[in-house]
């Protein structure tokens, strides 16, 4: 109770190391407190995290991660453990740390209704890890076994969300961001390779083709952002095309 109310007051290491204390000492007393407190002590580094200067988040996050793994560790199937690992998926794509964000959502089980998502989510962060890689100087790139590592299990996560995403979807629901988004990087990694014809069903196929989703009416202007955007959908295009020379 303390520890919640540093939370409440801000006082965000406080709390954490009340929190985290329980977490660790007390699961065989109350396993539940014990789990409620480790949520509570993630909260609080979070917390610290959103309150710190940019140039100096770096502890917070590495606390983070060691809460989340208490957490996954000791209550492995919780609902506590499937929020901690999209919490810290997510904390690490947007801190450009992709390669590790997808070990987080890659384990995220089957079981949840959250896969779908978590697959998608990890394939996109392997597939940018694999993509700034090959911007990188040549000196600090990964090796090439790593790189293709990244590649392989980047297609293999996003085929297998798209695919769980379209059977919990119906045939004539709009067609979320997430799924057209993932179905074009998946498609670029197919006209990478060569495997054009594939490309080409990826963007056209339906149901929830990439082509129906960034198409828009006459008398419409292209958003911004999201898919329908000048920038998203000239991407998809580009592909598209691209496929069509690759089978003449």
């Amino acid at each position: 109770y303390l520890a919640y109310v540093y939370y409440l007051q801000r006082r965000s290491y406080e709390a954490a190391v009340l929190a985290e204390f329980i977490a660790r000492h007390f699961q065989g007393e109350d396993n539940q407190m014990a789990l409620d407190a480790a949520h509570l002590a993630m909260a609080a580094y979070q917390q610290s995290y959103n309150d710190t200067l940019p140039d100096r988040r770096e502890p917070d996050v590495e606390f983070m991660v060691r809460v989340c793994r208490l957490i996954t560790d000791s209550w492995p199937d919780s609902e506590r453990a499937i929020e901690a690992r999209l919490n810290l998926g997510r904390m690490l794509s947007q801190l450009k740390r992709p390669a590790e964000s997808a070990r987080w959502y890659s384990d995220v089980p089957e079981s949840v209704p959250q896969y779908a998502s978590a697959q998608i989510a990890a394939g996109q962060s392997l597939w940018t890890a694999y993509l700034q890689a090959g911007l990188a100087p040549e000196d600090q790139r990964p090796d090439a076994e790593t790189l293709d590592t990244w590649r392989k299990d980047a297609e293999q996560h996003l085929t297998t969300g798209i695919g769980k995403f379209i059977d919990q979807l119906q045939q004539q629901e709009k067609t979320p961001d997430e799924l057209t988004a993932a179905k074009v990087s998946l498609s670029q990694i197919m006209v990478s390779d060569g495997r054009y014809a594939e490309a080409a069903g990826m963007l056209t196929d339906g149901p929830h083709a990439v082509t129906d989703a960034v198409a828009l009416g006459a008398d419409q202007q292209r958003p911004k952002q999201g898919v329908q955007s000048g920038e998203f959908a000239a991407l998809a295009y580009q592909l598209l095309l691209r496929s069509y020379v690759g089978t003449q």
